[in-house]
């Protein structure tokens, strides 16, 4: 799995930077015009989202989506 986690570290990186693009040239618009691009911001959220569970999960760190895959006790 580590060429599995070097393609998601890539990855990783290139849909951090994509997100924070988007968002700056959204950001830049008008008011009025920033609600036309709601849905596609999120959809870019969500690419995000999940390329980050699935690094975490190859990773083997116990989350998914943010959620803890265990419980531990004390």
């Amino acid at each position: 799995t580590e060429t599995e986690l070097g393609a998601l570290t890539t990855a990783l990186r290139y849909e951090k930077e994509t997100d924070v693009f988007y968002h700056e040239l959204v950001s830049a618009l008008s008011k009025e015009d920033r609600p036309l691009f709601d849905k596609f911001l999120r959809t870019e959220d969500g690419h995000l989202a999940l390329v980050q569970a699935q690094f975490d999960a190859v990773q083997g760190r116990g989350f998914w989506f943010d959620i803890s895959a265990f419980i531990q006790d004390g």
